[in-house]
């Protein structure tokens, strides 16, 4: 490890302090040209001799509560100071690193040096700055800290009478513009709840009209189809007795033909049979004519006529039943 000796006038003295550079550091200061190292010694004892007494003197400070303005003061104070000597060395790095790249294939170890020390001093100096700037502004923490909780209250507020609300949009308000501001979005709220109410009413009415228009049609339809399957039942018995009928007229007509076509051939057979019988046949037909053919009267007299009729009719008989007797 390579240690600088640093020396400090002091009380007509002189004192050496000992400088720990970085790791990092350290190897590519070692293998620095000779004739450069001891340039190289001076510049990185200036910039890291002070690095410790910093990094107490930040650690060393307290902020107690937002009311600590001394101790948010010294922090501040104590990140301006390495803050500039941050930019003082970054300065001095970047001259050293301009001469060394003017000769660059001579000094490529010492530029990389350079290089290597301001980033390790960066990294360092920066975290100390980061350190002090974190406590320097507490106060500015504390009160960002107490507006999210105050956004996020209002966000649920906001959320309970209106959705997607960007938080800028009420983040930044005094107490007595936001509950106005809320007070409107409740009243926006109510109304379009209203009206929706008012839609779903009317939504759910027109349905109920609808349903009954529905049922009346279907009932008309359930109506028209009975009255039409009634006539086509009515249609199917008619066109059945229509053709019960015409069977029936068809069958009349086949017997009054069949009767007709036996007649025809009683009559031939009759014409071709002997007189007796013709006679016989004859008598038959006119009892059969008095007993199955006489009509019934309302009146007496006309009944009368009606049984003096078939007296006389049935003597007819009785005379021709007679008389074939007599015939050989």
């Amino acid at each position: 490890m390579l240690l600088i000796k640093n020396k400090h006038k002091k009380q007509n003295k002189m004192e050496t302090k000992i400088v720990k550079l970085p790791a990092e550091v350290q190897v590519l200061a070692e293998r620095v040209a000779t004739s450069k190292k001891q340039e190289v010694m001076v510049v990185l004892s200036q910039i890291f001799s002070g690095t410790d007494e910093w990094q107490k003197q930040i650690d060393s400070i307290v902020v107690k509560d937002v009311s600590d303005k001394v101790s948010i003061q010294m922090a501040d104070a104590a990140r301006k100071n390495v803050k500039n000597a941050r930019l003082a060395a970054e300065k001095l790095f970047d001259q050293k690193r301009s001469i060394v790249q003017q000769a660059k294939a001579e000094w490529d170890i010492e530029d990389k040096l350079w290089l290597k020390a301001k980033q390790i001093m960066q990294i360092t100096l920066k975290s100390l700055e980061e350190k002090a700037d974190f406590k320097a502004k507490t106060v500015q923490r504390y009160e960002a800290e107490q507006k999210a909780i105050q956004t996020g209250k209002r966000r649920e507020q906001v959320s309970m009478y209106a959705q997607d609300v960007p938080e800028m949009n009420y983040s930044d308000m005094t107490e007595e513009v936001f509950e106005l501001y809320l007070a409107g979005l409740k009243k926006h709220h109510e109304e379009v709840m209203k009206e929706r109410k008012r839609i779903d009413e009317e939504e759910k009415a027109k349905a109920a009209e609808q349903e009954a228009e529905r049922q009346r049609i279907l009932a008309e339809n359930e109506k028209l189809r009975k009255e039409q399957e009634v006539m086509a039942n009515k249609a199917r018995e008619e066109a059945a007795e229509r053709a019960k009928l015409e069977e029936t007229l068809r069958l009349q007509r086949e017997a009054e033909a069949k009767a007709a076509q036996e007649e025809v051939d009683k009559i031939k057979a009759q014409a071709m049979a002997p007189d007796k019988d013709k006679l016989l046949a004859f008598a038959k037909k006119i009892e059969g004519l008095a007993a199955k053919e006489a009509p019934v009267c309302a009146t007496t007299e006309a009944q009368l006529i009606v049984n003096n009729s078939n007296n006389l009719l049935f003597k007819i008989v009785d005379y021709i039943e007679k008389r074939i007797q007599t015939l050989s």
